[in-house]
């Protein structure tokens, strides 16, 4: 059976679905690292939720995961992805990302550095490491230092 994920523009209404759908990936994940607060983590998401420029990766169309681009002229630049636990390992996320090398621009991304499972995608696809840089993440343990791995992909 052929995987086909599509997208569709992301409305208002689709920040609760998102929440939930980084809850489910990312909570233990960041409870580990700096404690989970719903209501921290929800405002976290709203600043990076936008409407007019996400879109919701749907299959069979029902919602199954959240894409969030930046385009300029020169590349672009993926904020966010995330799938559904169920639908992961199944060739979407690939799909996706196939999908944007056909712009024939190159792609960047940032990665938490021990977000392994995710920064081994990326090289799997062919990213490569451009640079690390510590920041500061707000938590229920105050602010915890994490390391973002940058990353590209030259089409």
């Amino acid at each position: 059976m052929q995987i086909k994920p599509s997208l569709r523009k992301a409305k208002n209404g689709d920040l609760d679905f998102v929440f939930e759908l980084n809850k489910v990936n990312f909570k233990d994940f960041i409870d580990k690292i700096r404690g989970w607060d719903d209501k921290i983590e929800y405002q976290d998401l709203k600043q990076i939720f936008h409407p007019d420029g996400d879109f919701i990766i749907t299959l069979d169309k029902k919602d199954i995961g959240f894409l969030s681009l930046q385009f300029n002229s020169n590349n672009i630049h993926v904020r966010h992805i995330e799938i559904l636990p169920q639908y992961k390992h199944k060739g979407i996320g690939t799909k996706i990302f196939d999908s944007l090398k056909e712009k024939e621009l190159p792609i960047t991304l940032e990665v938490t550095k021990n977000n392994i499972p995710a920064y081994l995608f990326y090289r799997k696809l062919g990213f490569q490491v451009m640079d690390e840089v510590k920041t500061l993440k707000n938590g229920v343990r105050g602010a915890i230092p994490i390391i973002k791995v940058m990353m590209k992909l030259n089409v």
